[in-house]
């Protein structure tokens, strides 16, 4: 398991939905916060599929991780 932080953007979510993404990511959420304004969830926690990702690389953490062809889960940038 390994630490991380992602965001997800609220307004392509409901909270009724983000039940499922959290069992998809099989992940155990230590904090949870509005971010961005309110415009994003900010989730931290422990996940078996938060990839291996170069400091500041811009992909996705887990390609599976597009819901309903929507939703944008994406790693924190270093320095934000």
């Amino acid at each position: 398991m390994r630490l991380g932080r992602f965001y997800v953007d609220k307004r392509l979510v409901d909270d009724r939905n983000i039940l499922p993404i959290l069992q998809m990511l099989e992940l155990v959420p230590t904090r949870v916060q509005s971010a961005y304004e309110g415009y994003m969830y900010e989730f931290e926690g422990t996940s078996p599929h938060f990839s291996e990702i170069e400091e500041g690389a811009k992909v996705p953490l887990y390609e599976v991780l597009e819901y309903n062809g929507e939703l944008i889960i994406k790693p924190q940038e270093e320095g934000e």
